[in-house]
Protein backbone atom coordinates (compact mmCIF):
# COMPACT_ATOMS: atom_id res chain seq x y z
CA UNK A 1 0.00 0.00 0.00
CA UNK A 2 1.27 3.46 -0.81
CA UNK A 3 0.32 6.94 0.23
CA UNK A 4 -0.80 9.56 -2.24
CA UNK A 5 2.83 10.76 -2.58
CA UNK A 6 4.04 7.24 -3.51
CA UNK A 7 5.77 6.46 -0.20
CA UNK A 8 4.90 3.47 1.98
CA UNK A 9 3.43 3.94 5.48
CA UNK A 10 5.56 2.97 8.48
CA UNK A 11 3.58 -0.16 9.30
CA UNK A 12 3.62 -3.92 8.90
CA UNK A 13 2.92 -5.40 5.46
CA UNK A 14 -0.78 -5.32 4.56
CA UNK A 15 -2.78 -8.51 4.12
CA UNK A 16 -5.76 -6.65 2.73
CA UNK A 17 -6.95 -3.16 1.97
CA UNK A 18 -10.16 -1.20 1.67
CA UNK A 19 -11.48 1.74 -0.24
CA UNK A 20 -12.17 4.86 1.76
CA UNK A 21 -13.41 8.39 1.44
CA UNK A 22 -11.35 11.50 1.97
CA UNK A 23 -7.66 11.22 2.86
CA UNK A 24 -7.79 14.06 5.37
CA UNK A 25 -4.64 13.71 7.48
CA UNK A 26 -1.43 13.31 5.53
CA UNK A 27 2.11 13.52 6.86
CA UNK A 28 0.75 14.66 10.23
CA UNK A 29 -1.08 17.64 8.75
CA UNK A 30 -4.82 18.13 8.30
CA UNK A 31 -5.63 18.57 4.62
CA UNK A 32 -8.13 21.39 4.22
CA UNK A 33 -9.57 20.34 0.88
CA UNK A 34 -12.80 21.96 -0.29
CA UNK A 35 -15.85 20.05 0.93
CA UNK A 36 -19.51 19.74 0.09
CA UNK A 37 -22.21 21.09 2.39
CA UNK A 38 -22.82 17.49 3.50
CA UNK A 39 -19.22 17.22 4.72
CA UNK A 40 -19.61 20.44 6.69
CA UNK A 41 -22.75 19.18 8.43
CA UNK A 42 -22.15 17.60 11.85
CA UNK A 43 -23.08 13.92 11.60
CA UNK A 44 -21.87 10.47 12.66
CA UNK A 45 -18.51 9.62 11.11
CA UNK A 46 -15.91 6.88 11.20
CA UNK A 47 -12.22 6.96 10.33
CA UNK A 48 -9.02 4.96 10.50
CA UNK A 49 -5.42 6.09 10.51
CA UNK A 50 -1.83 5.25 11.37
CA UNK A 51 0.48 6.79 13.93
CA UNK A 52 4.16 7.34 13.12
CA UNK A 53 5.05 4.12 15.00
CA UNK A 54 2.69 2.11 12.75
CA UNK A 55 -0.04 1.62 15.36
CA UNK A 56 -3.63 1.97 14.18
CA UNK A 57 -6.14 4.61 15.31
CA UNK A 58 -9.83 3.82 14.80
CA UNK A 59 -12.52 6.36 15.62
CA UNK A 60 -16.31 6.37 15.50
CA UNK A 61 -18.22 9.54 16.36
CA UNK A 62 -21.90 9.10 17.04
CA UNK A 63 -24.50 11.75 16.39
CA UNK A 64 -28.10 12.61 15.61
CA UNK A 65 -29.29 11.56 19.04
CA UNK A 66 -30.38 8.20 20.32
CA UNK A 67 -33.84 8.70 21.71
CA UNK A 68 -34.89 9.83 25.15
CA UNK A 69 -34.38 13.41 24.09
CA UNK A 70 -30.57 13.18 24.10
CA UNK A 71 -28.78 14.57 21.11
CA UNK A 72 -25.12 14.28 20.22
CA UNK A 73 -24.15 16.44 17.34
CA UNK A 74 -21.60 14.41 15.43
CA UNK A 75 -18.73 16.25 13.72
CA UNK A 76 -17.92 17.88 10.40
CA UNK A 77 -15.28 16.25 8.22
CA UNK A 78 -12.73 18.91 9.22
CA UNK A 79 -13.46 18.33 12.92
CA UNK A 80 -13.06 14.58 12.35
CA UNK A 81 -9.64 15.15 10.76
CA UNK A 82 -8.53 17.36 13.65
CA UNK A 83 -9.66 14.73 16.18
CA UNK A 84 -7.67 12.04 14.35
CA UNK A 85 -4.62 14.31 14.35
CA UNK A 86 -5.04 14.88 18.12
CA UNK A 87 -5.18 11.09 18.59
CA UNK A 88 -1.75 10.92 16.95
CA UNK A 89 -2.65 9.87 13.41
CA UNK A 90 -0.11 11.02 10.83
CA UNK A 91 -2.19 9.53 8.00
CA UNK A 92 -5.95 9.06 8.21
CA UNK A 93 -8.97 8.54 5.97
CA UNK A 94 -12.69 9.07 6.38
CA UNK A 95 -14.76 5.89 6.10
CA UNK A 96 -18.51 5.58 5.67
CA UNK A 97 -20.56 7.70 8.04
CA UNK A 98 -24.10 8.52 8.94
CA UNK A 99 -26.22 5.67 10.22
CA UNK A 100 -23.59 3.22 8.94
CA UNK A 101 -21.25 4.31 11.74
CA UNK A 102 -21.15 1.61 14.40
CA UNK A 103 -18.35 0.57 16.76
CA UNK A 104 -18.45 -2.90 18.28
CA UNK A 105 -15.78 -4.15 20.69
CA UNK A 106 -15.14 -7.63 22.02
CA UNK A 107 -13.43 -7.16 25.40
CA UNK A 108 -11.94 -10.67 25.42
CA UNK A 109 -11.47 -13.50 22.93
CA UNK A 110 -14.76 -15.27 22.38
CA UNK A 111 -16.71 -12.64 24.34
CA UNK A 112 -19.85 -10.93 23.18
CA UNK A 113 -19.68 -7.81 21.04
CA UNK A 114 -20.51 -4.61 22.92
CA UNK A 115 -21.76 -1.57 21.02
CA UNK A 116 -19.69 1.46 22.00
CA UNK A 117 -21.17 4.25 19.85
CA UNK A 118 -24.81 4.08 20.96
CA UNK A 119 -26.82 2.57 23.81
CA UNK A 120 -27.71 -1.12 23.21
CA UNK A 121 -31.40 -0.23 22.76
CA UNK A 122 -30.67 1.65 19.53
CA UNK A 123 -31.24 -0.54 16.47
CA UNK A 124 -28.15 -1.30 14.44
CA UNK A 125 -28.39 -0.72 10.71
CA UNK A 126 -27.52 -3.61 8.39
CA UNK A 127 -24.46 -2.64 6.32
CA UNK A 128 -22.47 -4.74 3.84
CA UNK A 129 -19.06 -3.41 4.95
CA UNK A 130 -17.01 -4.10 8.05
CA UNK A 131 -13.50 -3.27 9.21
CA UNK A 132 -12.14 -5.85 11.64
CA UNK A 133 -8.92 -6.31 13.56
CA UNK A 134 -7.60 -9.54 15.00
CA UNK A 135 -5.03 -9.49 17.77
CA UNK A 136 -2.16 -11.95 17.46
CA UNK A 137 -2.52 -14.93 19.77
Amino acid sequence: MKRADGTAPASAPMRSMAGAGSHFVFGGKVLNAPCTARNETPRPRSSVGFRADGSIVVMAVSGRGSGGGSESGGVTIHQEATLMQHLGAVDAVNLDGGTSTTLLVRHHIGGAFVRMDEPPRVAQRHVPNVLTFELPR
